[in-house]
């Protein structure tokens, strides 16, 4: 098994550990935790769905870690999409807007504002392709 077992400090971009494992490991899990907490900063932890049927979960709550909220995976072939049954407009993106886009999937979905930055890199990225039902610049930040 190939999975990705990816780490991030809720307070800055730059405290990430990616770490590739061929099997999951129980002394990575508590290396990377104490990492964390020894720097005294709050972290996440994202378990693929492969992982999850892993003893992984176990591990993870060993060392504290509760599961919290749920991440969207969204697959779909590389084929051209059917065409939509609806009268809203959809299309892709202008790249000028990738930022607001950004902005609006991290207002839409209650993610911190800093993650911003991660959906807008996506954007323009092979194989990604950021689309709408309409233009960015109607979005605002609920109050």
């Amino acid at each position: 098994m190939n999975e990705t077992l990816r780490v991030q400090a809720r307070e800055t971009d730059a405290n990430e550990i990616t770490a590739l494992l061929q099997q999951p490991s129980r002394s990575l899990v508590h290396d990377v935790a104490g990492f964390f907490r020894d720097a005294e900063t709050r972290f996440m932890v994202h378990v693929p769905e492969v992982a999850a049927r892993t003893e992984l979960p176990n591990w993870l709550g060993e060392e504290g870690l509760e599961p919290q909220g749920e991440w969207i995976i969204l697959r779909r072939g590389a084929e051209p999409a059917p065409p939509p049954s609806t009268d809203l407009r959809f299309g892709s993106v202008d790249p000028t807007h990738y930022t607001r886009f950004a902005e609006t999937l991290c207002i839409g979905y209650g993610m911190p504002d800093e993650w911003a930055l991660l959906d807008e890199g996506l954007a323009g990225r092979p194989g990604w392709r950021p689309t709408s039902d309409g233009p960015f610049e109607a979005a605002c930040r609920p109050p």
